[in-house]
This record gives C-alpha cells, sequence and structure tokens, in this order.
C-alpha cells in the first residue's frame, strides 16, 4: 500500500490534477493509504495544486498562494 500511495503521491506533485484521476475509488475510501498519502502529498486549498506537506499552513494554503 504504501508503494502505491507513493506513486499516486509522484504523478500529483506539482500538479492540479484530481485524486480521482490517479488512484481508485477503493484507494479513495481506505484510510491508511489516504494517511500515507497526506503524509507524502497534499492540495492546496486555495489554488488546487498538490505540494508537498511542509508547505501548507494551518489553514491548508501553500507557500506560493501566501505570498500572493
Amino acid at each position: 500500500m504504501s508503494a502505491r500511495a507513493q506513486e499516486v503521491a509522484d504523478a500529483l506533485l506539482g500538479t492540479a490534477e484530481s485524486l480521482e484521476k490517479y488512484a481508485t475509488q477503493e484507494e479513495r475510501e481506505d484510510r491508511a493509504f489516504l494517511e500515507r498519502l497526506d503524509e507524502l502529498v497534499t492540495e492546496c486549498t486555495q489554488c488546487g495544486w498538490w505540494v508537498e506537506p511542509h508547505e501548507i499552513d494551518d489553514d491548508g494554503v501553500c507557500a506560493e498562494c501566501r505570498d500572493e
């Protein structure tokens, strides 16, 4: 499962693609898969781009959006 989460994270990172494009419905409903994915990549609530988790603030906004 961890390898699959890494694969999906790699596909999403630096894009504004939807999770549905890369993860199956079963994966999107799997708590362990989603928790691992959250450790690898996070979607900005403002611009919708996927970035590394350390780039997201407590409000779910990425560093680039905060700088604007």
